[in-house]
């Protein structure tokens, strides 16, 4: 046995006083003289040896108490082994803070449960030992050693977050940390309910660290939320109805789970109905979005699920087009039109020009540029083009019957995109439409007989390009290409293999075929905007410049303000965003006074799944970790203070030091 204060058994030399006092009387006695005091001696030696062994029983108790006493404050312990520790201590402590420890257990959250664990825990320790306080914030005070009171006091200024840092990384920055200090006693303590999707990897073993792991686990282990929203058409269009998709997951295998679902749309909530939800799985439901007006759109699709609400809500922003302007650039006057097809859509603006009457500049505000038949593309024009199809115009490139084809591929080229080939003169059925492509999906109820589809007599070889990756649209029989996309800069070039005259093909007449496509080219101008970006991943957007000598900064408003890293392109600016923005919700890219784009931003899903790690799952994937069970904060205590110094047996001494007591107490009543 040994003593954790051993200055405090200095204290039973005390014990001497009392014993002292009892060997010598230092009463002094008065004598007084009686006539026969024969009887009332033998009474008198009687009684004095009773009281003598009375007193001496009573003084033994005390005098046990006294030291039972004194022994508690020494703290005399068991060695639970010959490596009890000694001498300066380095203790590591992770404290999960992310969005599933907002569960509760017993009334309380996992989270107060586990900061008010790793308070009990550092009180544990000595003044003398240094703390490392680590969460998923990963602040810069988590890098260093704190003492005591620095490590209670971050603590208590823990709040949830975002974030969610793997366990690996975790064990990876307290190694960096432990192994500065080499002289010290190496400890790592882990307070989490170590969820599947934070366990990604497991941690290297390394056994100069001892290492603990306390497992939270919430009363009831289930979770809804909404993971993902996206529409039917990629770019929502205005004065339609516009269907939006979203998944719902029940995150419980005890259980079907229904819940009502809604969306907020300019302040006004609107019905969604009751979903039911099989356990542990995903359901697809869909509703209808009326645009009424173009613009800056913000649309909140929220449900009802305690005590886990982070991943309630899903925030999606976009912008629909007020009206789509289109530009077809020709050099014949009898060129076949379709401004006719158009006429019945009022928010579709549809210009035709000739080539010697065209507005350069003002090329960058139609969404669809299509050079219908040219002859010749000049310099002046494929500059123009050019600059337009990098800013994110879409461009559709109908070559001519007659076509000066060296003007044409130096025009391409320009655009990094396949040249034409020589026309060949051959007469090819086109075959297939690919309906999974954006251009066309959704466009069509059933399959076209193929005896429907358009026939060409003459056609240019589009040359094929390892670097340029091309999505064939429209291809013949033989496999060949009729339409191809491109991306080239911000925007897409559409390249048409076959005329549009009489000579080349029959395309002009179907009308079913060729109007949603060009209508779609036009729309795919603002595919480029995602709906929606997740916190804490990095993203980048390109900007077009606007105009020579604007100023170039921008900056991101909303639930907080900052302006994000940007890089200076020859056409654009790139928008990088990583972890700047903390707050799920709505924000606005602006450029002075002017909303370039809404924004909208949501909590990363990754903590939906509630599913976590058992005491044998965790010690299977890290087989050095000591999985503790300390149900309390005071359990806590109890166990780190036996690691530290061993089995304590100063509550024993207590129970010694009131058992002597009680002794007493019965020696004094009934021991006359």
């Amino acid at each position: 046995m040994d003593f954790l204060f051993p200055n405090f058994l200095w204290a039973l030399a005390a014990l001497a006083i009392p014993i002292i006092v009892h060997l010598f009387h230092f009463r002094r006695f008065k004598k007084v003289r009686f006539t026969n005091v024969r009887m009332l001696q033998e009474v008198m030696q009687e009684t004095s040896t009773h009281k003598n062994i009375k007193h001496r029983l009573i003084l033994l108790s005390r005098l046990l108490a006294l030291a039972a006493i004194i022994l508690a404050f020494a703290q005399p312990f068991i060695k639970k082994d010959q490596q009890v520790r000694t001498g300066k201590k380095s203790v590591s402590v992770f404290v999960d803070n992310s969005f599933s420890m907002q569960a509760q257990r017993d009334g309380v959250s996992l989270f107060e449960q586990s900061r008010a664990k790793a308070r009990t825990l550092v009180d544990a320790f000595e003044e003398t030992d240094q703390f490392q306080i680590l969460t998923n914030d990963r602040d810069y005070r988590e890098k260093n050693w704190m003492s005591k009171s620095d490590a209670l006091s971050y603590l208590d200024e823990l709040e949830i977050t975002y974030r969610v840092v793997p366990i690996d990384q975790i064990v990876r920055q307290i190694e960096q940390l432990q192994f500065s200090d080499p002289q010290a006693h190496h400890l790592a303590y882990f307070f989490s309910d170590f969820q599947k999707g934070q366990f990604r990897n497991s941690p290297e073993p390394d056994t100069a660290i001892q290492s603990y792991a306390d497992i939270l686990a919430a009363t009831q282990d289930q979770n809804i939320s909404i993971d993902s929203a996206w529409f039917i058409n990629p770019t929502p269009a205005i004065k339609q109805n516009n269907t939006m998709v979203i998944q719902v997951s029940n995150h419980s295998t005890q259980q079907e789970a229904e819940t009502k679902l809604s969306y907020l749309k300019q302040n006004r909530q609107h019905a969604i109905g009751t979903v039911t939800i099989p356990p542990n799985s995903s359901v697809l439901d869909s509703f209808e979005i009326s645009m009424h007006e173009g613009g800056d759109q913000r649309i909140t699709i929220q449900l009802t699920d305690d005590p886990i609400r982070f991943d309630d809500r899903y925030f999606v922003a976009f912008d629909v087009l007020e009206s789509m302007n289109i530009l077809s650039i020709q050099s014949k006057h009898n060129a076949f039109s379709f401004s006719t097809a158009f006429d019945l859509l009022p928010y579709v603006s549809f210009d035709e020009t000739n080539i010697s009457k065209i507005n350069y500049s003002g090329l960058k505000q139609y969404n669809l540029i299509i050079l219908q038949e040219l002859e010749e593309i000049t310099t002046g024009l494929s500059q123009a083009l050019v600059e337009a199809v990098t800013q994110g115009n879409n461009l559709l490139v109908i070559p001519a019957y007659d076509a000066d084809i060296e003007s044409y591929n130096s025009f391409l080229r320009l655009l990094q995109v396949p040249t034409l080939g020589a026309l060949e003169q051959k007469e090819r059925q086109v075959h297939r439409i690919n309906k999974q492509s954006q251009l066309f999906k959704e466009v069509y109820d059933r399959h076209r007989r193929m005896e429907d589809l358009p026939t060409t007599q003459a056609n240019y070889i589009i040359r094929s390009s390892t670097k340029q990756p091309a999505e064939k649209l429209i291809r013949y029989r033989d496999g060949s290409g009729f339409l191809y996309r491109y991306s080239s800069g911000s925007g897409n070039v559409f390249l048409q293999a076959a005329p549009m005259d009489k000579r080349s093909s029959d395309f002009v007449q179907y009308a079913d075929l060729w109007l949603p496509m060009l209508y779609n080219m036009a729309l795919a101008s603002n595919r480029s905007q995602r709906l929606s970006y997740t916190i804490g991943r990095n993203y980048s957007m390109d900007i077009p410049h606007k105009a020579d000598g604007q100023d170039m900064t921008y900056r991101i408003t909303g639930e907080q303000e900052f302006i994000p890293e940007q890089i200076n392109l020859p056409n654009s600016t790139r928008i990088l965003l990583a972890h700047q923005v903390r707050e799920a919700g709505f924000y606005s890219l602006k450029q002075g006074d002017e909303t370039i784009r809404p924004l909208a931003f949501n909590y990363d899903r990754i903590e939906s799944d509630s599913r976590h790690l058992t005491g044998s799952m965790l010690q299977e994937n890290w087989p050095h970790v000591t999985v503790l069970r300390a149900k309390d904060d005071i359990a806590m205590a109890q166990m780190v203070s036996m690691e530290n110094h061993g089995r304590p047996l100063w509550k024993y001494a207590i129970y010694l030091a009131l058992f002597f007591l009680f002794v007493e107490g019965l020696l004094v009543r009934f021991i006359r």
